[in-house]
């Protein structure tokens, strides 16, 4: 099976972040561990070097300190998705693949769904992103990234959304930036089976 990870507009390392959010006992930053070497950053329209790469493996949690891991090459596929909350394509994506995956219109196929939340700033738009992710209804795991980005560092991410694919054996499939169709998600998802 394939991996997959999203993300969205360009990013933004300004501002004053903060780990904690309005609501007490909710994380919106925290530090991670990367495992294996990071993937070359994605740039559109040329030969993607990452295709064929191992991805990186990530330890870290979500917004209630739960144990959050990403370990390609496990044998499940996995869609992962980097979503900003101040990113107004992120803002159109996330509610659409929520829709999506509780209709039942993506079909994951024992694909592993996992969302991150990167690029957070206190004074951005839509934060707290714990707010926005439940508020929105997101059905799967989200794994918070840290202040230096280093999830969206290791997977390459260039823009929001983003999406990188990766196969049962742990090597990227494919990389794509920007929204995406339901026909897109659903070419993905076959990718990660």
């Amino acid at each position: 099976m394939a991996a997959v990870v999203a993300a969205g507009c360009g990013g933004s390392d300004s501002g004053d972040n903060d780990d904690s959010a309005s609501s007490v006992g909710i994380v919106e930053i925290a530090d991670v561990q990367i495992s294996g070497s990071d993937l070359p950053d994605f740039s559109r329209g040329s030969v993607d070097l990452a295709i064929g790469a191992p991805a990186p493996g990530v330890f870290g949690i979500d917004f209630y300190g739960h144990g959050i891991q990403i370990n390609p090459g496990d044998g499940v596929g996995k869609i992962i998705g980097f979503f900003a909350h101040w990113c107004p394509h992120c803002q159109q994506e996330l509610p659409a693949v929520t829709g999506w995956l509780k209709s039942g219109e993506l079909d994951t196929n024992g694909v592993q769904i996992v969302a991150v939340s990167t690029a957070v700033d206190r004074n951005a738009p839509n934060y707290p992103p714990s707010d926005w992710f439940r508020e929105d209804g997101w059905p799967a795991a989200v794994i918070i990234d840290s202040n230096g980005r280093n999830i969206a560092k290791a997977y390459g991410l260039a823009a929001f959304p983003y999406v990188v694919v990766v196969a049962p054996d742990g090597t990227v499939a494919a990389r794509r930036a920007g929204t995406q169709t339901l026909e897109q998600w659903r070419q993905m998802v076959a990718l990660a089976s």
